[in-house]
């Protein structure tokens, strides 16, 4: 079974995390929870059970929790279908919504993809234009 062999600091959040999950069997429980809440399009942070970096940091730590991983993406997939089905609604008018609102929520909650510009850094090193000199004559005329 995918919780066997595991101990607390294994599978423990970042050191002073006041929200980890104590336990193992706790995280058997809490994972379908956290799954089923991102599915519903709610943020990491707002699942009140447990921090998101314990329940993924178990996900994530081992190939037999492979599975689990997927459901995971899968449910964030779903999550995300769910706004962008929000603001076409808002967008055609079946929905009674701010347009405004929702494109701010939208940059929250996907601030990779959902920005007011891109940032592109360009260096451009243009090569050095060549010197051309001229000999002219002591009376002014070109070779």
């Amino acid at each position: 079974m995918w919780r066997e062999g595991k101990t607390t600091e294994e599978m423990s959040a970042p050191e002073g995390n006041k929200n980890a999950c104590k336990d193992v069997d706790e995280l058997a429980v809490l994972i379908p929870l956290y799954i089923e809440h991102r599915a519903g399009g709610l943020s990491k942070k707002s699942f009140e059970h447990c921090d998101y970096e314990t329940i993924e940091k178990y996900i994530n730590s081992n190939i037999d929790f492979y599975p689990l991983k997927k459901e995971l993406e899968k449910a964030e997939r779903i999550g995300r279908k769910y706004w962008e089905e929000v603001g076409k609604k808002i967008t055609t008018g079946d929905l009674k919504g701010n347009p405004a609102t929702w494109i701010f929520t939208m940059k929250n909650k996907y601030p990779d993809e959902w920005k007011d510009k891109s940032e592109i850094d360009a260096n451009i090193n243009f090569p050095s234009m060549p010197t051309v000199i001229i000999k002219t004559k002591k009376n002014g005329s070109c070779d």
